[in-house]
């Protein structure tokens, strides 16, 4: 039996909590694998093309290691990441601290 790791990415414009235009990236299911790639690809871009971006992680259910290092590099990149669960945010500490 074959275990497919599924991640949806939903994307959308709005007005942030500071009145500047965001956009949202939201992620449900787990962040892993391909996936890690896709996002970075899709931030990235949306970074490089002058947005502000946020990131979405109130569906989130998995955070593999490499996952744990993009939403790093989002956050140095100042890229909000909003409605997280307390076990990514716990997860993001502990590989802060093992650097």
């Amino acid at each position: 039996m074959c275990d497919v790791a599924m991640l949806r990415i939903h994307q959308r414009g709005m007005v942030g909590q500071t009145g500047r235009d965001v956009i949202r990236i939201a992620l449900a299911g787990q962040l892993r694998g391909e996936w890690v790639d896709e996002v970075r690809r899709l931030s990235r871009s949306l970074i490089d093309a002058g947005n502000a971006v946020e990131l979405d992680l109130s569906e989130v259910s998995f955070v593999d290691v490499q996952g744990l290092r993009l939403l790093r590099e989002l956050v140095s990149a100042r890229v909000p990441l909003v409605n997280s669960a307390l076990f990514v945010a716990a997860q993001l500490e502990t590989l802060e601290q093992d650097v």
